[in-house]
């Protein structure tokens, strides 16, 4: 089974989409990245679903995002405003664009790869989505974006978005908190305590109340990385 990802822009209507193994938090985050390098710029406002990668809690006015996904958000200067549950025309641009996409594209198709899938909808978005007469608009989605709202886009940053996960773990008798399938030491005086964990690629962070209290180098699955200055004077030996 592949999950197929997609934005598109609401006044032009160029339409962006990928192709992943599954949608967990770090697909949800290089999706939207790709998205934006492929328009070359960000959208004022994000209006995603209500999908748990992004949004832990839909509210009208208070939703709550996933850390990682307010990351994104403050690193590209954009805002998020998640639809309603259960309200498919908060997003109507969006999901008139999913049969299209299931018809256009994958409909008589096969391919051998996730690559090949994800070059050939690429090609797809520019070239027949792209230059298609929109139904609404009148006019071809890619010459709209490119002679309008392509200026109108915030620039990209200049540094490039480190993707992270987030995961709250308590700290257990043995000194450590276990996420993403590693375990990292954390100073003693916090045993007991439940922290959030930022997970890179490379490093593994630990916070209490917004606080920096623990930093490693991220370790593989079932391994361990210990400080042994984490543990009581009387227990190092």
């Amino acid at each position: 089974r592949l999950w197929a990802f997609a934005m598109v822009l609401a006044h032009s209507r160029h339409i962006f989409a990928c192709v992943v193994h599954r949608m967990d938090r770090a697909a949800w985050l290089e999706s939207h990245v790709a998205g934006f390098e492929f328009w070359g710029g960000v959208p004022a406002r994000l209006v995603p679903d209500n999908l748990g990668s992004g949004v832990m809690k839909a509210d009208l006015y208070d939703p709550k995002f996933n850390r990682s996904y307010e990351e994104l958000a403050r690193h590209y200067g954009c805002l998020i405003d998640p639809a309603r549950a259960g309200k498919p025309r908060d997003k109507p641009r969006i999901e008139r664009m999913v049969p299209y996409i299931r018809d256009s594209f994958w409909k008589g198709r096969t391919f051998s790869s996730l690559e090949e899938i994800n070059q050939a909808l690429r090609e797809w978005c520019l070239k027949v989505a792209g230059m298609r007469i929109h139904g609404t608009t009148r006019e071809r989605p890619l010459e709209s974006f490119l002679a309008v709202e392509k200026t109108a886009l915030k620039p990209l940053p200049r540094d490039p978005f480190e993707i992270a996960t987030w995961y709250r773990a308590k700290m257990g008798d043995d000194c450590h908190v276990y996420a993403a399938s590693g375990g990292y030491s954390v100073p003693y005086q916090y045993r007991g305590k439940v922290l959030d964990v930022r997970i890179t690629n490379t490093m593994a962070q630990c916070f209490l109340d917004h606080e920096l209290v623990k930093t490693h180098p991220r370790v593989g699955k079932g391994k361990r990385s210990t400080d042994w200055n984490d543990y009581p004077p009387e227990k190092v030996a």
